[in-house]
């Protein structure tokens, strides 16, 4: 399978290494492919790709979401059109200060993903 992740910190970096480790193509989604994060990510498991984020996520099959939360309006505006089809999995989670519903528990941060990727495989 091949997939893309969007964020590779605390959350997305383990699960990349560990998919890829079990045999998956898995490219890290990154506006600078040269970037400290790509580089450190890149270092701990050869095996990880690094491309722009719309090429990262124009190849995969499926697509990891595992940025701050505060992120996902921008992220998921300029790549909407190219996650149509695509399983989008949502890692993220609206915390707010101190460990606050970040949206005032008024929706779920899954309900807002999906209203910012419309075109993603249900």
């Amino acid at each position: 399978m091949t997939i893309a992740f969007i964020g590779y910190g605390n959350v997305g970096a383990p699960l990349a290494d560990h998919l890829q480790r079990l045999g998956h193509t898995v490219t890290l989604a990154a506006e600078d492919t040269a970037s400290d994060s790509v580089r450190r990510a890149l270092a701990r498991n050869g095996g990880l790709r690094a491309a722009t984020t719309k090429d990262a996520v124009r190849g995969a099959d499926v697509v990891f979401l595992a940025t701050p939360f505060q992120a996902n309006e921008s992220i998921l505006a300029a790549i909407s059109g190219d996650l149509a089809g695509k399983v989008l999995i949502d890692c993220t989670n609206p915390v707010g200060p101190g460990l606050s519903h970040g949206l005032k528990s008024a929706q779920s941060g899954s309900e807002t993903v999906q209203k910012l990727a419309p075109a993603r495989r249900s």
